[in-house]
């Protein structure tokens, strides 16, 4: 564009030096005057207007497929992009079919190890049928104290596998250090999970009438809420006909007692 003003200033400058010689000759007929050749202008002039319209056709054809340039021009960056990473692509390809050889064996390691997992855990439980029927009621009751964050005490199995022992959260054997009220409380533990579960292997099915008198006598205030909340349960159950309870009957001479045992948050 520059360029083409330049040449165009030139023109302009020739031009209106050649019409003050043409206006010179008209006053002085006699007089031989000589015209600058416009020839060379013209000509620079005339390939820059050529060229100026050449690149605007190739333009125009650009703007006219430019789906086709931007796919191309996309190609050809991804091109690029592919050659400059070829060796890190190489070296992750590798590293990735490691990573996945390992994984599937690692895979079938795992699925080996539950398999046998499985099997031991069936054996553990055959092996505790054959010998004892107190782990699903120690297991019970262990539950029930942790679900209420009670650490006075939990049971355990005694000395020949057969009977139940507590101890402390220390390890140390908590009999002869119970209270009235832990004893009282265990017993109502062992009740409760009787009523919920069986003595036999296979538990009892048949309808249950379950009467409850006084059982918080002696105990402290958590231990009385965790009654209390148990005995809830069962009656939730009894109203939602859930199990094998029918009816409950709680029979009470502490208030307090009575005011945890019949509240509904409901």
């Amino acid at each position: 564009m520059e360029k083409l003003k330049s040449e165009k200033q030139i023109l302009d400058s020739l031009l209106i030096v050649n019409n003050q010689r043409l206006n010179q000759k008209k006053k002085e007929a006699s007089q031989v005057i000589e015209l600058d050749s416009l020839k060379n202008v013209l000509v620079e002039i005339s390939e820059l207007i050529t060229n100026a319209n050449k690149q605007i056709d190739e333009h125009n054809k650009i703007i006219q497929n430019l789906s086709h340039e931007k796919r191309t021009l996309t190609n050809q960056i991804w091109k690029f992009i592919l050659e400059e990473l070829k060796q890190d692509l190489a070296d992750y390809s590798t590293q990735k079919a490691s990573l996945e050889k390992a994984i599937s064996g690692l895979s079938t390691q795992i699925t080996k190890k539950e398999k046998e997992k499985a099997e031991k855990f069936r054996e553990l439980l055959e092996l505790e049928k054959q010998t004892t029927s107190i782990q699903p009621t120690l297991d019970g009751i262990n539950a029930l104290l942790s679900s209420f964050g009670f650490k006075s005490f939990s049971l355990a199995k005694g000395g020949d596998g057969k009977t139940y022992k507590l101890v402390r959260a220390n390890g140390a054997d908590a009999q002869r250090t119970l209270s009235e009220g832990e004893k009282n409380f265990v017993t109502f533990l062992y009740f409760y999970h009787l009523l919920k579960g069986s003595q036999s292997e296979s538990g009892i099915t048949t309808d249950r009438v379950v009467a409850i008198d006084d059982p918080v006598s002696s105990l402290d205030n958590d231990v009385l809420f965790i009654i209390s909340s148990l005995i809830r349960d069962l009656i939730e159950d009894v109203r939602n006909n859930k199990g094998n309870i029918k009816q409950v009957f709680i029979l009470t001479h502490n208030i307090y007692f009575h005011k945890e045992v019949t509240y509904n948050s409901k």
